[in-house]
């Protein structure tokens, strides 16, 4: 399951609900970055740890850190959420601007059945189909062309690419 499904928006959430229901007392983990702001404020703190690193939550500085920046590489703005707030502890693998993301190959997905349920789900979400990609592997957080923020959400500003095949634009320089 993806992390919505676990995700601690206001107390646990309902696959949380019902494993604490049946008796059990889960420890909630999510990924998380060193982003804690907008896309450019990096805590350096985290340059120092050993990595890969997970970190309880609670009753340090990485708990106290905005929620939304942390888990979405700087691509949401914080709220009033802290890190203590939606998991009990946070896998760090490294850098945001180090992490990237794999595609599966177009030939992996076409007619099969998990390519279908893909394309499927973001039927449902985004209202189109997806254009597999042919790309490998490219960032997995690309700055915002614009920080224009609304409701708590960067916005893109108008024109963005009209395809995953696309070109992606230059990864930002590692600080």
């Amino acid at each position: 399951m993806g992390a919505g499904h676990f995700a601690r928006r206001n107390g646990p959430g309902l696959v949380e609900q019902a494993v604490r229901a049946a008796g059990v007392q889960p420890y909630l983990v999510v990924f998380g970055t060193n982003s804690v702001g907008g896309y450019d404020d990096l805590d350096h703190r985290f340059d120092r740890w050993s990595l890969p690193a997970i970190v309880a939550l609670f009753g340090n500085w990485v708990g106290e850190l905005p929620a939304n920046p942390v888990l979405t590489g700087g691509e949401v703005a914080p709220n009033p959420q802290r890190m203590e707030d939606v998991a009990d502890a946070m896998l760090y693998v490294g850098s945001r601007n180090t992490l990237t993301q794999v595609f599966v190959p177009r030939s992996e997905l076409i007619n099969t059945a998990y390519g279908k349920e893909i394309e499927r789900r973001l039927q449902i979400q985004t209202g189109r189909t997806m254009d597999f990609m042919e790309a490998s592997e490219g960032p997995q957080y690309q700055k915002p062309l614009q920080q224009t923020v609304s409701n708590g959400i960067h916005r893109l500003p108008p024109n963005p690419p009209k395809s995953v095949n696309d070109p992606l634009p230059p990864r930002p320089p590692s600080q």
